[in-house]
This record gives C-alpha cells, structure tokens and sequence, in this order.
C-alpha cells in the first residue's frame, strides 16, 4: 500500500514482495487479510483503509489486488533462508528482541548475505545491530531502525515513506 501509495508507476515495476512466519496460523490470517475495526484503527490511515480495503462481516479485508502481490511463506529464522533470494529491503520488525545475543548475531549475518548491496535492513525501533554484527551502517533518516550494508553507500531511500 506504501509502495503503491508513493511510487504511481508501481504497478510497471517487478514488485516480490515476501511475508514470512514460522506459525502457518499467523500465516493463514495474512492471507485472508481480514482485520477488526480496532486492528484498523491502529495506525491505518483512512484514506488507505478506504482505497485498500472493503467492508467485510468481520471488519475490513485488504482487497484481492495488493493481496495477490504478497507470497507468504512459513519460515523458521533459524532455518537456512538463502533460498528465499537476494532483496532490496528486509523489515524485521519486533522479532529479533524475542532471541539471545548470538541467535541475533546468526540471523543478522545471515540476512546481510541476502540483501543487495544497495539494500535497506529496517529493523524495529527497539532492536539494534550494535555489538551483534559489524555488517550494517546505520543510516539516520527517521523514526525506524534502517541499516545498510557497511561501506556501501545510502541515500536513495524516500525518507518520507518510513516515517
């Protein structure tokens, strides 16, 4: 929705987009992108809620359109994930707080070898790459956690978009 949003020549990009957990229910729940009118009105801006959405018995459901553009797929971040290919941008958001020092460590490493060179790693405001990886440079646009890959060089993110 962001995507589509502020990018109008969206739709004539190549635009994977990959939605990952390790629980198929949390999984099956994306999938039908059903939500309450209280999950909605959480953060949801009304003119997405209104361009994105349609009514449903049970609240709101993403519309099939930008349903269709997600994969989702169960995965265990223990798990090899290499074959999930090489992105632009990886969102682990609130995730990384829930395992220890080292299990970050591996996990972060491992995404490094999977993000492109010019690729963004956007973590939760919580959570932090410092003293776990040297692999990522921090890079200071907004509110969110957003890294690079160190030595590589960054500004090509529109600021305004994560904010």
């Amino acid at each position: 929705m962001t995507l589509l949003d502020h990018i109008p020549d969206a739709h004539q990009w190549r635009i994977e987009i990959i939605a990952t957990d390790i629980a198929e229910k949390i999984l099956e729940r994306a999938r039908e992108g059903v939500y309450s009118q209280l999950e909605v009105q959480r953060g949801l801006p009304v003119q997405q809620l209104v361009k994105y959405f349609d009514k449903h018995p049970q609240g709101f459901q993403v519309k099939p359109s930008i349903r269709r553009m997600v994969s989702f797929q169960q995965l265990n971040l223990f798990d090899p994930f290499a074959r999930l290919g090489q992105f632009d941008v990886i969102f682990c958001r609130n995730v990384l707080i829930y395992f220890n020092t080292a299990a970050k460590a591996d996990i972060l490493n491992r995404m490094s070898r999977q993000l492109a060179s010019d690729g963004y790693l956007i973590l939760g405001a919580a959570e932090t790459v410092l003293g776990l990886t040297e692999a990522y440079a921090r890079t200071p646009c907004c509110k969110s956690a957003v890294y690079t890959l160190s030595g590589k060089p960054s500004g090509k993110l529109p600021v305004s978009s994560l904010n």
